[in-house]
């Protein structure tokens, strides 16, 4: 529970702590978007041009 400061710690600490926690949580919901991606992979051939 971040929201509140500790007792014997400085507010700089308290911050410190809310960013971190906030990092980890931009981190987590970026791997989550690229895990499940939200349109469907197509299946089927390339389009490649013949090299002459």
């Amino acid at each position: 529970m971040s929201a509140m400061r500790r007792p014997g710690k400085s507010k700089m600490d308290y911050y410190e702590r809310r960013y971190q926690e906030r990092q980890k949580a931009e981190r987590l919901k970026a791997r989550g978007a690229r895990a499940l991606p939200s349109t469907k992979m197509a299946v089927g051939k390339r389009a490649v041009t013949p090299k002459k």
